[in-house]
């Protein structure tokens, strides 16, 4: 919390849509990360990617 108390004024919120390709037994085949705008931002093809993914788009501003 910061000193004053304020925070909430001091997160952002940011939204991210996930494509997921799932197979038969619901592993994950591939994936995209997806901004609100429509534009992929990043494809992965395993978890840990999907999260290198995540974690670059967001420390990139998520913009």
């Amino acid at each position: 919390m910061t000193p004053d108390g304020d925070s909430l004024g001091q997160r952002r919120h940011s939204v991210v849509v996930l494509r997921l390709v799932l197979d038969g037994s619901g592993r994950l085949s591939h994936g995209e990360l997806v901004d609100t705008s429509g534009r992929v931002r990043g494809r992965f093809g395993d978890w840990e990617a999907m999260i290198r993914v995540l974690r670059g788009w967001l420390e990139s501003g998520s913009s």
